[in-house]
Protein backbone atom coordinates (compact mmCIF):
# COMPACT_ATOMS: atom_id res chain seq x y z
CA UNK A 1 0.00 0.00 0.00
CA UNK A 2 1.27 3.43 -0.92
CA UNK A 3 -0.06 6.15 1.41
CA UNK A 4 0.27 9.65 -0.01
CA UNK A 5 -0.22 11.88 3.03
CA UNK A 6 1.39 14.76 4.85
CA UNK A 7 1.69 18.32 3.73
CA UNK A 8 -0.85 18.36 0.93
CA UNK A 9 -0.46 15.67 -1.76
CA UNK A 10 -2.68 17.54 -4.24
CA UNK A 11 -0.02 20.26 -4.49
CA UNK A 12 2.32 17.79 -6.20
CA UNK A 13 1.92 18.40 -9.94
CA UNK A 14 2.62 14.77 -10.89
CA UNK A 15 0.45 13.10 -8.25
CA UNK A 16 -1.71 11.34 -10.83
CA UNK A 17 1.46 9.91 -12.43
CA UNK A 18 2.48 8.44 -9.07
CA UNK A 19 -1.00 6.96 -8.60
CA UNK A 20 -1.00 5.55 -12.16
CA UNK A 21 2.46 3.98 -11.70
CA UNK A 22 1.39 2.41 -8.42
CA UNK A 23 -1.79 1.08 -10.02
CA UNK A 24 0.11 -0.37 -12.99
CA UNK A 25 2.55 -2.02 -10.57
CA UNK A 26 -0.25 -3.63 -8.57
CA UNK A 27 0.33 -1.41 -5.53
CA UNK A 28 -2.85 0.17 -4.17
CA UNK A 29 -2.49 3.87 -3.40
CA UNK A 30 -4.29 6.06 -0.92
CA UNK A 31 -4.39 9.87 -1.02
CA UNK A 32 -5.28 11.83 2.13
CA UNK A 33 -6.07 15.47 1.41
CA UNK A 34 -7.64 18.60 2.84
CA UNK A 35 -9.73 18.62 -0.34
CA UNK A 36 -9.10 22.23 -1.31
CA UNK A 37 -7.68 21.36 -4.75
CA UNK A 38 -9.72 18.22 -5.26
CA UNK A 39 -11.99 19.76 -7.87
CA UNK A 40 -8.97 20.45 -10.09
CA UNK A 41 -7.54 16.92 -9.76
CA UNK A 42 -10.73 14.81 -9.62
CA UNK A 43 -10.79 13.47 -13.17
CA UNK A 44 -7.05 12.82 -13.30
CA UNK A 45 -7.08 10.87 -10.01
CA UNK A 46 -10.02 8.73 -11.09
CA UNK A 47 -8.45 8.04 -14.50
CA UNK A 48 -5.12 7.16 -12.83
CA UNK A 49 -6.86 4.36 -10.92
CA UNK A 50 -6.83 5.73 -7.37
CA UNK A 51 -8.47 3.12 -5.11
CA UNK A 52 -8.87 5.17 -1.91
CA UNK A 53 -9.36 8.89 -1.34
CA UNK A 54 -9.50 10.26 2.21
CA UNK A 55 -10.61 13.84 2.79
CA UNK A 56 -10.31 15.79 6.03
CA UNK A 57 -13.56 17.45 7.10
CA UNK A 58 -13.78 18.80 10.63
CA UNK A 59 -16.70 21.22 10.35
CA UNK A 60 -20.34 21.21 9.37
CA UNK A 61 -20.46 24.63 7.67
CA UNK A 62 -18.11 27.35 6.47
CA UNK A 63 -17.54 28.92 9.88
CA UNK A 64 -16.78 25.67 11.71
CA UNK A 65 -14.51 24.34 8.96
CA UNK A 66 -12.64 27.65 8.77
CA UNK A 67 -12.05 27.48 12.55
CA UNK A 68 -9.86 24.40 11.98
CA UNK A 69 -7.41 25.92 9.53
CA UNK A 70 -8.45 29.53 8.99
CA UNK A 71 -8.84 28.95 5.22
CA UNK A 72 -11.71 30.92 3.75
CA UNK A 73 -14.20 28.99 1.56
CA UNK A 74 -12.59 25.72 2.65
CA UNK A 75 -15.95 24.06 3.38
CA UNK A 76 -17.39 24.99 0.00
CA UNK A 77 -14.24 23.96 -1.89
CA UNK A 78 -14.02 20.65 -0.04
CA UNK A 79 -17.68 19.80 -0.73
CA UNK A 80 -17.32 20.81 -4.37
CA UNK A 81 -14.24 18.57 -4.61
CA UNK A 82 -16.14 15.56 -3.24
CA UNK A 83 -18.88 16.16 -5.79
CA UNK A 84 -16.28 16.44 -8.57
CA UNK A 85 -14.77 13.08 -7.61
CA UNK A 86 -18.21 11.49 -7.52
CA UNK A 87 -19.01 12.92 -10.95
CA UNK A 88 -15.68 11.76 -12.43
CA UNK A 89 -16.11 8.35 -10.81
CA UNK A 90 -19.60 7.84 -12.24
CA UNK A 91 -20.68 4.23 -11.71
CA UNK A 92 -17.13 3.01 -11.00
CA UNK A 93 -16.40 1.40 -7.65
CA UNK A 94 -13.17 3.32 -7.13
CA UNK A 95 -11.98 5.47 -5.65
CA UNK A 96 -13.64 4.72 -2.36
CA UNK A 97 -14.25 8.07 -0.70
CA UNK A 98 -13.74 8.31 3.05
CA UNK A 99 -14.18 11.43 5.16
CA UNK A 100 -11.83 11.79 8.15
CA UNK A 101 -12.74 14.06 11.05
CA UNK A 102 -10.36 15.27 13.72
CA UNK A 103 -12.37 15.62 16.92
CA UNK A 104 -11.57 19.05 18.32
CA UNK A 105 -12.81 21.53 20.89
CA UNK A 106 -14.83 23.17 18.11
CA UNK A 107 -16.69 20.07 16.93
CA UNK A 108 -16.67 17.46 19.71
CA UNK A 109 -20.23 18.25 20.77
CA UNK A 110 -21.55 18.68 17.23
CA UNK A 111 -20.33 15.55 15.46
CA UNK A 112 -23.87 14.72 14.36
CA UNK A 113 -23.72 17.86 12.21
CA UNK A 114 -20.49 16.69 10.56
CA UNK A 115 -22.04 13.26 10.04
CA UNK A 116 -25.03 14.90 8.35
CA UNK A 117 -22.73 16.68 5.90
CA UNK A 118 -20.99 13.36 5.15
CA UNK A 119 -24.39 11.75 4.50
CA UNK A 120 -25.62 14.71 2.42
CA UNK A 121 -22.51 14.37 0.24
CA UNK A 122 -23.39 10.71 -0.32
CA UNK A 123 -20.19 9.46 1.30
CA UNK A 124 -20.57 6.09 2.99
CA UNK A 125 -17.31 5.94 4.96
CA UNK A 126 -16.49 8.26 7.86
CA UNK A 127 -13.67 8.00 10.38
CA UNK A 128 -12.61 10.10 13.32
CA UNK A 129 -9.57 10.67 15.47
CA UNK A 130 -9.33 12.46 18.78
CA UNK A 131 -7.08 15.45 18.31
CA UNK A 132 -7.34 17.01 21.73
CA UNK A 133 -7.35 16.00 25.34
CA UNK A 134 -7.03 18.36 28.24
CA UNK A 135 -7.03 18.00 31.99
CA UNK A 136 -10.68 19.00 32.06
CA UNK A 137 -11.48 16.02 29.80
CA UNK A 138 -9.33 13.41 31.55
CA UNK A 139 -9.61 11.93 34.95
CA UNK A 140 -6.91 13.21 37.26
CA UNK A 141 -6.59 9.85 38.93
CA UNK A 142 -4.05 7.33 37.73
CA UNK A 143 -5.51 4.26 36.05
Amino acid sequence: MLDLIGGEPLLYSRLEDVVRLASQSGVPASVTTNGLKLGDKAEALVEAGLPLLQISLDGWDEESQTARGNVKRSFERLCDGVRAIQKAKGSRTFPIIRILTAITRVNHDRLERVQQVVADLGVRYWGGIELFLSQSHRSREAP
